[in-house]
């Protein structure tokens, strides 16, 4: 069955990412090159993944910050790439993981844009799919100290 849930996105390319869920509860997640953390409602914190305790966990972190600041060098080395320009300037990129731990966890991911990366898909081999849209995209001004913080 499906869940939607929305909140803000805040990606500071040298730091990370902080996602904040707003509905249907709220919660955030942080992925920084080190650290994936949950915090829920009752404002307990989770480490998802350290990767100074769990090294393979690194690479998983590193994917992560690659699909959604789309960095092109990073996927290649783990996906094969099949890229689609549209008429009106956007693009999708359909990635399909190359080594045997990757297809266990993805069939496909699926990112689409223009200047920025507006959605990613991910298919699983469940044939489950979880679909990310973001809208309302800024660079500036830049994040502020308070949004900055949310990645120390």
């Amino acid at each position: 069955n499906p869940l939607k849930s929305s909140g803000d996105f805040l990606l500071l390319r040298d730091r990370g990412i902080a996602w904040n869920t707003r509905a249907p509860f709220a919660s955030s997640t942080r992925l920084t090159r080190k650290k994936l953390l949950a915090t829920m409602p009752d404002g307990s914190t989770r480490v998802l993944i350290d990767a100074s305790t769990s090294p393979g966990m690194a690479a998983v972190n590193a994917l992560l910050m690659a699909l959604v600041a789309g960095d092109l060098d990073a996927l290649a080395t783990r996906f094969s790439m099949q890229e689609t320009l549209r008429a009106d300037g956007g693009w999708s990129l359909a990635l399909q993981p190359r080594d045997i731990a990757l297809k266990q966890a993805f069939t496909a991911i699926v990112l689409e844009g223009d200047r920025y990366v507006r959605a990613v898909e991910i298919t699983e081999p469940g044939g489950d799919h979880t679909r990310i849209r973001f809208a309302g995209l800024r660079e500036a001004p830049p994040a502020t100290r308070a949004e900055a913080s949310q990645l120390d």
